[in-house]
């Protein structure tokens, strides 16, 4: 399609969740079903990926700018550093539910 550039080869499956962090200058996002979270920098070019240990259906930042807050496929979670995941369960919000998983959530702007 004319006027139409593709910035990043990501090869998503489902690419869901985009999110912009305005103070890294950098746009997040989610492969729910290849359970990643990948990142792309404008001023760099540089397109990282970050495998998680199961789906990941939408991210928010954190308030105190430490970390993630996703919704996993087991529930939410927070991710404290996506170069080596540490993952901290919260809750999951239907238990014993087996073949559902999270998708599309944004924070409304009250957080």
């Amino acid at each position: 399609m004319a006027g139409v550039e593709c910035l990043v080869e990501a090869q998503d499956i489902l690419g869901e969740g985009v999110i912009w962090h305005p103070e890294e200058q950098k746009l997040y996002w989610c492969d729910n079903l290849t359970s990643n979270i990948q990142t792309y920098d404008p001023a760099t070019g540089a397109h990282e990926v970050f495998p998680m240990p199961e789906e990941v259906g939408c991210i928010v930042f954190r308030e105190n700018g430490k970390g993630i807050c996703a919704a996993m496929k087991s529930g939410f979670a927070f991710i404290h550093d996506l170069k080596s995941p540490e993952i901290e369960y919260l809750v999951d919000p239907e238990p014993g539910l087996e073949g559902n998983r999270m998708n599309d959530g944004k924070c409304d702007r009250r957080g």
